[in-house]
């Protein structure tokens, strides 16, 4: 790897397979898949996780902290993962598709993810 990457680690991940902690029980609606380095922990405990970032993705981290004034790296890492799977969800899983409004000129922009 040419750039050296920059370590964040994480605080904790909710291990509870297919829902989070403060997601209501009716969202909990199939069963997730794990990587393979992640084991499930016995009754619901938290994860302790590390990853790698380059310096830009460190510092746009760190930008979305300040800009959605949340208390760490880790409330931003466990928002970002609730968005992409209710974004996987949607789109993936239900076939739907993703559209921005501007709101001055009410067009619509179809959003390519996958």
């Amino acid at each position: 790897m040419s750039e050296i990457a920059s370590e964040a680690t994480v605080d904790t991940v909710d291990a509870k397979v297919g829902k989070f902690a403060d997601a209501p029980e009716s969202e909990a609606k199939r069963p997730r898949t794990r990587s393979k380095g992640l084991r499930r922990k016995p009754n619901g405990e938290k994860y302790k996780i590390q990853i790698q970032l380059g310096d830009r993705a460190k510092d746009r981290l760190f930008a979305l902290v300040e800009e959605t004034e949340v208390e760490s790296a880790a409330q931003v890492v466990r928002d970002a993962v609730r968005v992409y799977d209710i974004l996987v969800e949607e789109i993936v899983s239900n076939n739907n598709e993703l559209f921005l409004r501007d709101k001055q000129t009410g067009q619509e922009v179809r959003l390519k993810l996958f």
